[in-house]
């Protein structure tokens, strides 16, 4: 069972790491193209905006990158309790803010849109269960 959960979350980071390049080839095309400032969902997105987004992604595509081709190649075991313990509370406060947004009724808005409740019920439950799945394998 733990090796399948692993392999799914190996396959996940394959996947996570393409979407991430592809946003951060969309960032660096928008940044090189002398496009910005520009308005996306009643939000302007600038030049400091596009810096800060390069380097998160990169950062962001070297994590996943790690996680799902290399790490598979190293059993050094302190290093993957590490890895899974911290991922698994980095979830659990995505899991605990979308709660707490669910049971104070926040209202949240990304530009001019207002993102229903809903969206935050269903960010509670993944995060919640991938962050179970964290804490479960670095227990193993």
């Amino acid at each position: 069972m733990l090796m399948k959960h692993k392999h799914v979350l190996r396959e996940f980071s394959k996947f996570a790491s393409g979407l991430v390049f592809a946003d951060l080839l969309s960032v660096i095309w928008l940044w090189t193209s002398d496009m910005l400032p520009i308005d996306f969902l009643g939000m302007t997105f600038t030049d400091q905006h596009a810096g800060v987004a390069i380097v998160f992604d990169i950062v962001l595509f070297g994590f996943f990158v790690y996680y799902g081709w290399h790490q598979q190649k190293y059993s050094h075991r302190s290093k993957e309790y590490i890895f899974h313990y911290v991922l698994g509370l980095l979830l659990a406060t995505v899991s605990i803010a979308h709660l707490s947004r669910l049971v104070l009724g926040h209202d949240m808005t990304f530009g001019d849109w207002s993102i229903p409740l809903w969206l935050s019920a269903v960010g509670a439950l993944l995060t919640g269960v991938l962050s179970y799945t964290s804490f479960v394998l670095a227990k193993k």
